[in-house]
């Protein structure tokens, strides 16, 4: 396969991603396209504005016209060696503007492939890099191999002075030689430069020793000259950028190249200093060149960006974790992790107390861990249970505040926080790598905060660092233990509320479950409500409307045996208000009836005459419109209701809604049920006589497909059992009369001639006539083995295979074929039917082997049926006209055929399309296809059930699709549609 089928087979953009690709190419790379001999066909906006040369001056041209001439031949032979063959080239190329102005471009070559592997054209995708070849030049001209580009001196002169300005940085003493008389201005140039140059500027021995620096090495590093030439380049280097160092300057040793790093440089007092270097070697003379940049307060800045940057996703985070859906172990464990990520921690747990210990106890709380995320867990840093004598964890339970320390191998720890000498539990230090001496050189520091919310610890969370958290960390980490702690004190909060209404109303359910009288139910609930939230008093009221008046019935309640009872009916005009706010469906939540300012009049006084202090009402309305309400109040005392309180009960009222339709709904059935017995009885019976009139069809159907299975095989076997039985009795009749006329003649002539007797003996007569008879009895047998051809019958009707199985989809259609065959083949004025097959590469196909076949044979036989029928009302036309079938006047018809198409949809479907150019089906037709008994055919031509069960075959036994597709005049075409496996 090329490389371009695979291009155009990735995933799909849209046109307007697209075009913003573009629009992001053209700002940033500079695009062109050749044709295969060089010729340029396609550049972009950028390649014009850096080359200064419009398009239509750049069409059908090279790129000579950019070549400023730098390269030599080899390097573009080089290139050009590589793009032919299909290979990426890429390397920087210096190019001249039509203005003259040189610029430089990194630049890739990309050939675009044909099938045959060959290169067609090739895209260049090109990067400025002009600026940095100027520094870079201006940076390594002290350099032997920099080349100065000088307006009165020629390339050698300048390689000559390039050689000169190395001489000035291998020593200062040797700055003054004789030979440089002709270039003493730019050599004094370069000296001032060497000097006074902000950068430090350095030549370094293979051997790793300085050989030069100039004075911006004091000046920022507070080293003598001398200090520094003493030592090996590496030994002012920070330990953990050594190895990062030597393997850059390993490069310069090897290969002539210029790079850049940073690293750490020790300066006079032991602090370190960031380097930004930039270096370049020259391999024959043993020395590397070097230029350093003071970058120390751009990555304070960096860092000090990026610890805020860090700190404001960490606290986006935490807060994305805690506002996902999940339980309280997953959202903790997603905290977890985003601490881990951003702070680079080397582990951190949280732990919780035990919700049901009693507030004030916190010297027998114990902690257990919920969620931990890190490299070192969790039995190593983080134990499952943590005893409340843990010293570290003690003093965080003990003073409510964090703690911060550094642990080492004492047992002693003093504490950033609160200054205290405190001791540890050895297993919460982890256990670390050994360096070669056996000691681990990393330090470890624990941070622990209390998790508290109003007054009331409900965890801890620690973290291990190898850094000391900063002021700004710490403050971050205040806030997300604070943001935890909320978050584990609504879980609890919000499982406790749960529990309790899962409770109450897996108790209704399992009542309405276990009995639908609605009194019961009714009296079940306002009793468990009353009992759950610990009220005075819970009633259940109905609601409905008399004329020109409300009324209101308590009809179940619940309440303290020394309150008045409020059950019965209550018309009072003065209801209306009540009424009115059950009716609009509002809930009504009243915290104390005194201060209620808000409260209607009408309503107040009706709650007062009730003696209710403090209530809560929820409405109900069932599907059927009836109205209802629960009412929970207390008489004595202002009551406080939460909104958990309020979700509880609405949950109850939902519950109690459904509870009353199902009751409504089980007296109407009661009702219902016993005029529909004897309904039912004569269903039962009717339905049981159109099971055995369906099994009946559905058998004649199958006796039918069967008869014409066996029809074609007769044809078929005719013919050759016909000459066999025909010709086999009158061969051995003939075979017998020759054995006795030679048996006579050895009778008459027992001594035949010696010719004679040669020949017998030759033919071994004997065994001939013992053998002959074998052989036709053999014959016989050959009879016999007929019935492999019902063996052929059995693959294409697979009766005996009841189960789905992969089986091949073609070898059914071929067998439907075989058994067919005699209705296809010409004979007389018939011409025939010719099969077309288009077969598509099919998998096998999980299938009921034998229906399908059946489906196959339906539609095909249809098929044939209809060219049949279109062949005699063609020739009953012919003779009404007074034209025989060979009449040359006749206008030509089509030939009978049948097309058999099979392809792969996709991954999971097959398509078995089967099409004859018969006569078409009416559109009137096509929609009663399917139908049971429905027929075209005459009477006694066909049941109407054929592409009924091949309809139940594809669609309900397969889960496929058949369709049929057909206008007048242009025949017929069955869509299959099947899947390869079944859809679970």
């Amino acid at each position: 396969m090329s490389k371009r089928p695979l291009v155009e087979k990735s995933g799909q953009v849209s046109h307007q991603e697209l075009v913003d690709i573009k629009l992001a190419i053209d700002e940033t790379t500079v695009v062109s396209i050749t044709d295969f001999t060089g010729k340029i066909q396609y550049v972009n906006d950028k390649f014009c504005e850096i080359s200064k040369y419009s398009r239509e001056e750049l069409q059908k041209v090279d790129h000579r016209l950019i070549n400023s001439g730098y390269h030599p031949p080899e390097f573009f032979k080089q290139m050009w060696g590589t793009i032919r063959r299909g290979k990426v080239w890429k390397g920087e190329i210096r190019n001249r503007a039509k203005d003259g102005k040189v610029y430089w471009m990194d630049t890739t070559i990309v050939p675009i492939l044909q099938t045959q592997e060959k290169p067609y054209k090739y895209v260049s995708i090109c990067k400025d890099i002009t600026e940095h070849k100027q520094a870079e030049e201006e940076h390594i001209c002290l350099g032997t191999n920099t080349r100065l580009d000088l307006p009165s001196e020629d390339r050698h002169t300048s390689r000559s002075r390039s050689n000169t300005n190395k001489g000035l940085l291998q020593s200062e003493a040797n700055m003054s030689r004789s030979h440089l008389s002709g270039s003493d201005y730019s050599f004094r140039e370069a000296q001032r430069f060497f000097r006074f140059s902000p950068e430090m500027l350095c030549i370094v021995g293979f051997d790793g020793y300085f050989k030069t620096v100039n004075p911006a090495f004091e000046k920022i590093l507070s080293y003598a000259p001398e200090e520094l030439l003493a030592k090996s380049f590496l030994d002012f280097v920070h330990p953990e950028d050594k190895a990062l160092t030597l393997a850059q300057l390993q490069k310069l040793s090897t290969q002539a190249s210029t790079i850049q790093f940073e690293n750490r440089y020790r300066c006079q007092d032991g602090s370190y200093t960031w380097l930004a270097w930039s270096a370049s070697s020259v391999i024959e003379d043993g020395v590397m060149y070097a230029i350093a940049r003071d970058i120390t307060e751009s990555k304070r800045v960096k860092a000090t960006l990026l610890e805020r940057s860090r700190d404001s996703t960490l606290e986006a985070d935490v807060g994305a974790a805690l506002s996902q859906s999940g339980t309280l172990p997953e959202s903790l464990k997603r905290c977890t992790e985003a601490i881990v990520k951003h702070l680079d921690a080397i582990g951190v747990g949280i732990w919780t107390v035990d919700p049901s210990t009693a507030p004030g106890t916190t010297d027998l709380l114990s902690l257990n861990l919920q969620a931990s995320a890190g490299h070192l867990i969790p039995t190593d840093t983080f134990p499952y249970h943590l005893p409340p004598d843990h010293s570290l964890i003690g003093e965080i339970l003990q003073t409510r505040q964090p703690v911060s320390t550094q642990l080492s191998s004492t047992s002693k720890h003093v504490s950033t926080s609160t200054g205290k000498v405190i001791s540890y539990s050895p297993f919460l230090i982890p256990r670390l790598p050994k360096t070669a001496v056996g000691v681990s050189t990393q330090k470890i520091f624990f941070t622990g905060y209390p998790l508290i919310i109003q007054a009331r610890l409900v965890g801890i969370i620690g973290l291990l660092t190898h850094q000391p958290l900063s002021e700004v960390v710490q403050g971050v980490l205040g806030w997300v233990a604070n943001a935890i702690a909320l978050a584990i004190d609504h879980a609890w909060a919000r499982e406790e509320l749960l529990s309790r209404r899962e409770a109450l109303l897996f108790r209704l359910a399992s009542q309405i479950r276990n009995s639908l009288d609605l009194d019961t139910i009714l009296g079940t609930a306002v009793t468990e409500i009353r009992s759950l939230l610990n009220v005075d008093g819970c009633h259940f009221l109905w609601c409905w409307s008399e004329p020109n008046r409300p009324c209101l019935s308590v009809t179940h309640e619940a309440c303290d045996p020394g309150l008045p009872s409020l059950l019965g009916e209550r018309p009072s005009p003065y209801l209306t208000p009540l009424a009115e706010t059950i009716r609009n469906l509002e809930t009504l939540k009243i915290e104390n009836l005194a201060e209620a300012s808000n409260l209607d009049p009408e309503m107040r006084s009706i709650l007062s005459d009730w003696g209710i202090t403090s209530g809560l009402l929820l409405p109900l309305k069932t599907h059927t419109g009836q109205l209802g309400a629960i009412i929970c109040s207390h008489y004595d005392s202002p009551r406080l209701w939460s909104d958990h309180e309020v979700e509880l009960l609405q949950a109850v009222v939902d519950q109690l809604a459904i509870a009353i339709e199902h009751a409504e709904l089980f007296a109407k059935t009661r009702a219902a049920v016993l005029a529909a017995q004897t309904q039912a009885q004569h269903l039962e019976m009717a339905l049981e006589e159109l099971k055995q009139a369906e099994s009946r069809l559905i058998q004649t159907e199958k006796m039918s497909s069967l008869g014409q299975m066996v029809a074609g095989i007769a044809h078929e076997i005719n013919n050759p059992v016909n000459f066999i039985t025909g010709n086999l009795s009158h061969a051995t009749h003939y075979i017998q009369d020759l054995l006795d006329l030679v048996e006579r003649y050895q009778q008459h002539y027992p001594k035949p001639t010696p010719d004679l007797q040669e020949y017998i003996e030759d033919i071994d007569l004997e065994f001939l006539i013992d053998d002959l008879p074998k052989i036709l009895s053999s014959m016989q047998l050959g009879a016999d083995r007929i019935h492999e051809i019902v063996i052929s019958l059995r693959n294409f009707s697979r009766l005996d295979e009841a189960e789905m199985k992969p089986v091949n989809i073609h070898e059914g259609i071929d067998n439907t074929l075989l058994i067919l065959q005699s209705r296809l083949k010409a004979s007389g004025n018939n011409p025939g039917i010719t099969i077309i097959k288009e077969y598509g590469n099919l998998p096998l196909v999980e299938c009921y082997a034998g229906q399908l076949n059946q489906v196959f044979m339906n539609i095909v036989s249809n098929a044939i049926d209809a060219l049949e029928t279109q062949r005699l009302r063609q020739a009953e036309n012919n003779l009404c006209q007074g034209e025989s079938e060979s009449d040359s006047s006749c206008p030509p018809t089509l030939s009978p055929t049948i097309w058999i198409h099979t392809e792969l949809l996709d991954s999971h479907q097959v398509l078995i399309r089967i099409r004859d150019n018969g006569l078409g089906i009416p559109e009137n037709v096509i929609g009663s296809l399917f139908d049971p008994f429905f027929t075209t055919k005459p009477v006694g031509k066909g049941t109407g059930l054929g592409l009924s069960i091949s309809y139940q075959i594809v669609v309900e036994k397969h889960g496929g699709i058949l369709k049929c597709l057909s206008e007048p005049g242009q025949g017929a075409e069955f869509w299959i549609e099947i899947p390869i496996a079944p859809q679970l």
